[in-house]
């Protein structure tokens, strides 16, 4: 159970790096304001599909396929290790009980 925890607070750690990342990335290469390249990150780690806060150019592309790759791969891996700690919780409860 204490390595599911590690793993989820690893996630989790690794969803906010990638939100910082893509933060500082969208700023650098768009050139845009922080508030829009945060907001452009949390729509593409989310896959909502808003559409982009502002026309992309090559550079930008590239980098937001980057970041979609690596931001959904890390959202799965987060959630799964998420819905691992609180099945395995339930299911010791449920066993515990009935021992």
């Amino acid at each position: 159970m204490r390595n599911q925890q590690n793993s989820l607070f690893l996630g989790v750690v690794l969803l906010v790096i990638w939100t910082l990342v893509g933060t500082i990335g969208f700023s650098f290469i768009e050139r845009w304001s922080l508030f829009d390249s945060f907001y452009m990150t949390i729509l593409t780690i989310s896959t909502v599909g808003y559409g982009e806060v502002h026309p992309l150019t090559g550079p930008g592309r590239i980098f937001a396929s980057f970041v979609i790759v690596l931001g959904i791969g890390t959202a799965i891996y987060t959630f799964t290790r998420l819905g691992q700690v609180v099945l395995e919780g339930e299911l010791q409860g449920v066993l515990g009980r009935k021992k």
